[in-house]
């Protein structure tokens, strides 16, 4: 299984998961902290790790978005933002 790290550092979403995305493969969320939640592919064999404390700080918040993750508040505000 590859192991992505927290999404919070990545500079891009990896291939693998823009891939399982487009072929809407069922994510396991599974919280593993306040605040923090990994995420796995059991079908493509992947997972990856959140600190959605980190959101608002975080300067590529654009990777929230491309893998769907938000909380209701974050979301809200990242719309606000972005006038969506």
């Amino acid at each position: 299984m590859t192991n992505y790290g927290y999404v919070n550092g990545w500079k891009e979403t990896p291939e693998q998961v823009k891939k399982c995305r487009e072929l809407k493969h069922k994510i396991i969320e599974k919280n593993i902290g306040r605040c923090r939640n990994q995420y796995t592919c059991e079908i493509c064999q992947y997972t990856y790790k959140v600190d959605s404390s980190d959101w608002k700080k975080n300067k590529n918040r654009d990777l929230f978005a491309d893998i769907g993750l938000f909380s209701t508040r974050a979301e809200l505000e990242y719309r606000k933002e972005r006038r969506v």
